[in-house]
């Protein structure tokens, strides 16, 4: 096991420096599997992957926030994401309390 040991170490290492790079690219699991596999072959490799952002749809340009409203490479306005109301939370009805079936006590005759 410890002749291994360096080599599993250097490919945890390599996997977390990965994620890191991949989580600039939004590709944290791509950046991950490919550091930990291939080492600075790997990290090459994630740095060369499409970005998964949101794109500016005058330009193409990556945008730098989600929430963004005018690109930060040509200045278009960017069109408001459409956001849906939450569906209205069903109306709960107070439940009627059923009465309780009486049962006599241990010891105790019923009078009738």
């Amino acid at each position: 096991m410890s002749d291994y040991l360096p080599y599993i170490l250097g490919s945890l290492a390599s996997g977390m420096i990965g994620g890191l790079i991949g989580a600039r690219r939004k590709q944290v699991v791509s950046g991950v599997v490919w550091g930990a596999l291939l080492g600075p072959v790997g990290w090459i490799i994630v740095v060369l992957l499409p970005h998964r952002g949101a794109r500016c749809p005058a330009c193409g340009g990556v945008l730098g926030k989600d929430g963004a409203t005018k690109c930060m490479h040509c200045a278009t306005d960017l069109p408001r994401p459409v956001v849906s109301e939450p569906a209205a939370a069903p109306q709960v009805h107070p439940q009627v309390k059923k009465p309780r079936a009486t049962m006599p006590r241990p010891g105790k005759a019923r009078r009738g």
